[in-house]
């Protein structure tokens, strides 16, 4: 689903952009972190940083799979679009939408001595993009992920 260019200024005009959809199983995750440090490292982007945008990427798409998805089969679909100095990620849905007002910031110290695993996805992805947004609309569920390019 390719992203709209009419409400962007003259100045943030898509410059590169590229899309995939793939079924909604953890099969298919590799095939999504590829393209995304693929995109990432064609772009100029340093490996490290591509590295990072490649967690954000699985760690959302798992949280779909895992939570949205969970009664049936699903698609998502992952727009890569890169405009000015800006990289924005969008992950498009139409599993079970997710309700942002559940969420609590996890206590890391705490998670740490209980010896948890799994969990932190929104949380590593919060620390690691600039900005996050989540909208569902319609039965249409997209979740945003913007980051600055250094």
């Amino acid at each position: 689903m390719p992203l709209p260019n009419a409400n962007l200024k003259e100045s943030q005009r898509i410059q590169h952009q590229i899309y995939l959809k793939i079924p909604a199983q953890s099969r298919f995750l590799p095939i999504l972190r590829d393209l995304s440090e693929i995109f990432c490292r064609n772009k100029g982007m340093q490996k490290a940083f591509a590295h990072n945008v490649m967690l954000c990427v699985d760690e959302a798409a798992s949280n779909i799979i895992k939570h949205s998805y969970k009664k049936g089969p699903g698609m998502i679909t992952t727009t890569f679009a890169l405009f000015n100095n800006v990289l924005k990620i969008v992950l498009f849905h139409h599993g079970i939408p997710f309700d942002v007002s559940t969420y609590k910031e996890p206590d890391i110290k705490e998670y740490i001595k209980a010896k948890r695993k799994g969990g932190l996805g929104l949380y590593i992805i919060k620390n690691l993009m600039d900005n996050i947004y989540y909208y569902s609309k319609n039965g249409v569920n997209q979740i945003i992920l913007m980051k600055h390019i250094t």
